[in-house]
């Protein structure tokens, strides 16, 4: 028979797990590279989401400086629910993107100055308590435009299901 061993949470709690996500969302939304990697991701770390994998510190920065910050903001926002089993971590999270130029955007025109809130489900594997791999996933069919008016969509996505 083989014996298994139950492999113990790498947060004990939601809230220590909500905490570290936020020092790990804040480094990303302020682009603190030394941070981000130096505290929170390891730098051979596997990326991938819709536009692919990419894998190691080089990688992912060059992606999202080209294909993130060069045309919008990203804004990580806290998550609203977060599941820990062993070394994993899925988080549900809000993100918002504020366009700096015209863009098509998911089939969509978006103007400069534009603003949207979508949905994320972003899957956290660690090793040492950093991340080793993640993947990022974004719900199309939560997309607000000019967010700052609808408020009360954050709420419901938010309180969704509960």
């Amino acid at each position: 028979m083989l014996e298994t061993q139950e492999e113990s949470n790498i947060f004990e709690t939601e809230d220590e797990a909500r905490q570290w996500l936020h020092g790990f969302f804040t480094a990303y939304n302020e682009r603190d590279w030394d941070t981000f990697f130096g505290t929170y991701v390891h730098d051979d770390c596997v990326f991938i989401n819709a536009n692919g994998i990419h894998s190691g510190k080089e990688k992912m920065i060059e992606f999202w400086e080209t294909h993130i910050f060069n045309t919008k903001e990203e804004t990580l926002m806290d998550p609203f629910n977060i599941f820990i089993r062993g070394n994993e971590v899925a988080a549900e999270l809000p993100l918002k993107m504020t366009f700096k130029k015209p863009e098509i955007y998911a089939g969509i025109q978006f103007n400069e100055g534009d603003e949207i809130l979508l949905s994320c489900a972003d899957f956290y594997k660690f090793k040492d308590r950093k991340i080793c791999k993640f993947k990022v996933y974004r719900f199309s069919d939560w997309w607000i435009k000019n967010w700052e008016n609808n408020l009360g969509e954050y709420e419901k996505m938010v309180n969704y299901g509960n």
